[in-house]
């Protein structure tokens, strides 16, 4: 039975059209994996920009926090300190109700009876994995250890720009990353079409 990689060798394919359609296996164009088949690969594959138009934007919001008033970070912090607040009342509620439903079904767990010794284990089963399940799903301790502070302004100004020039430093890397990525996909690509 052909593969999706033999199945043009009956149509007479060449061995460089063979080939082609092989190297969509792997790495350097792997992303065409799921295209037609018969779509040809680029002579060179163009690098994402979605890093670089992040770096933009980043660089843009280090300016506007960097020349933003007291008084205007103050607002922001209030807004942030809110919002947080909201998220984590939302959260720990929404964990609160499954725990109820998670409790609910385990004390019907416990309290049904096997119908026979062989279904002993699988009561047990079915009890270790909604206690399990309340374990991780319904574990409100870092909401309400880690509740978020009001910060003055002068600190939310800092505490942002520290974060900024985090996520300028993480995205530039990435961005190299993403650059040498397509070049190295672009040498392994021709490399093949001059060997054929």
């Amino acid at each position: 039975m052909p593969t999706g990689y033999t199945a043009n060798i009956e149509k007479g394919i060449t061995f460089k059209e063979f080939a082609l359609g092989c190297a969509r296996a792997f790495n350097a164009c792997f992303g065409m994996r799921d295209e037609p088949a018969d779509k040809p690969i680029p002579k060179e594959f163009k690098a994402s920009t979605y890093y670089e138009e992040r770096l933009k934007e980043i660089r843009k919001r280090l300016e506007e926090v960097k020349i933003m008033s007291i008084n205007d970070a103050n607002l922001e912090a209030k807004k942030e300190y809110a919002d947080k607040v909201e998220y984590n009342q939302e959260t720990i509620g929404e964990y609160n109700k499954l725990r109820e439903k998670y409790t609910s079904m385990l004390q019907q767990v416990k309290a049904w009876t096997p119908p026979s010794a062989e279904h002993t284990e699988f009561k047990n089963f079915m009890k270790e994995q909604i206690e399990t399940s309340i374990k991780g799903d319904c574990n409100t301790s870092y909401y309400i250890e880690n509740a978020p502070k009001l910060l003055t302004g002068e600190q939310w100004k800092e505490k942002e720009i520290k974060d900024i020039l985090w996520n300028l430093d993480y995205y530039s890397k990435e961005d190299i990353k993403e650059k040498d990525r397509i070049a190295g996909r672009n040498l392994w690509t021709k490399q093949l079409r001059e060997s054929l």
